[in-house]
């Protein structure tokens, strides 16, 4: 028996966007199987969680069982999608340009929008349509179709979430006691004014959230060197990254002109510059090691710090769910 509270607003709205641009609602408030071009089936499988799976070992005497860890498998989704003919357009011409949406090398998205929010899955085919008629669908203008499609990225994803820090007049510091850097020849530069403003960083979706970084130094600038964070956000004293709790990185100097781009997700490439393209020839072997965990709905201020005027630097905040549905509320 359904929700007696709940309306037609409050079903989970999905929608295909297919790669050549059409849009085709699926389910929610205004779909009609056997009115709306194309609905979907019964029992929808493979979208629902992102597959994971644990890894365990026993020696050949053990008694007991290791856990070795856990890994994300392959998302496999398997759709019924049923389509009909309408006024505008016959059962053919639907199931024809409902199929030239679906590519089996081009990702299209999936749109889920509920209460929580809007969240997307790019999908791909793994195989053709499945489209096996019992009889001919121009006799009742009807037929459905098995969609078997396969992410890349096997996370309900959510737009990016930013926050940005400029070097001005405002937020110049004067030190008592100034920062020395080494230069990258040998000696060292000192610093007794800075530029220090926080950003707002947050996670509320239940995976970790690996943060980008752009730095951005005005062509009409100087060379700067800028201080980010690489935050453990451990709070438990007996950890071993307890110690890395307030961790901060100072990004070697940057000439004026130079855009430079951090991303601290670990199959990416940490550094990108605009203007130097061995730019991880200069970063000693520093790489970045800490996401913020997932469940950190509090936003957490951190300071950035930097050592020249106009300066700017944009942290992203990836916003990537293991589900459709759920989240803070």
């Amino acid at each position: 028996m359904g929700d007696p509270l709940m309306t037609a607003q409050d079903l989970i709205k999905l929608e295909w966007h297919g790669h050549d641009g059409s849009v085709w609602p699926l389910s929610g408030e205004g779909v009609m199987p056997g009115i709306s071009p194309v609905s979907l089936g019964l029992s929808p499988k493979g979208i629902w969680e992102t597959p994971r799976s644990t890894i365990w070992s026993q020696g050949a005497f053990q008694q007991s069982a290791t856990f070795d860890g856990d890994k994300v498998d392959m998302m496999t989704a398997v759709l019924r999608v049923d389509f009909a003919s309408t006024t505008e357009m016959t059962v053919q011409q639907v199931y024809s340009r409902f199929r030239r949406a679906w590519s089996t090398s081009k990702q299209g998205t999936l749109v889920a929008t509920t209460g929580e929010g809007i969240r997307k899955l790019k999908l791909q085919l793994i195989e053709n349509l499945s489209y096996e008629p019992e009889f001919d669908p121009n006799f009742n203008g009807w037929g459905f179709v098995v969609i078997q499609a396969r992410p890349t990225w096997p996370f309900w994803v959510e737009d990016d979430v930013y926050d940005l820090f400029k070097a001005s007049a405002e937020n110049r510091v004067n030190l008592t006691t100034p920062i020395v850097l080494p230069n990258g020849n040998g000696g060292t530069t000192s610093y007794s004014v800075v530029y220090r403003e926080t950003v707002r960083l947050s996670n509320p979706t239940d995976w970790p959230s690996f943060l980008k970084w752009t730095i951005d130094n005005p062509a009409s600038g100087s060379t700067v060197r800028v201080q980010i964070p690489d935050l453990s956000w451990e709070t438990d004293p007996e950890e071993d990254d307890y110690e890395f709790r307030n961790r901060a990185i100072w990004v070697p100097s940057l000439a004026p002109g130079e855009n430079l781009v951090i991303d601290t997700y670990p199959d990416h490439e940490t550094w990108r510059s605009n203007i130097n393209p061995m730019f991880v020839g200069r970063s000693a072997g520093v790489e970045f090691d800490f996401p913020i965990p997932e469940d950190t709905n509090e936003p957490v201020d951190v300071p950035i710090t930097a050592t020249a005027l106009g300066v700017s630097v944009m942290v992203t905040m990836r916003r990537n769910w293991s589900s459709m549905l759920g989240g803070w509320v």
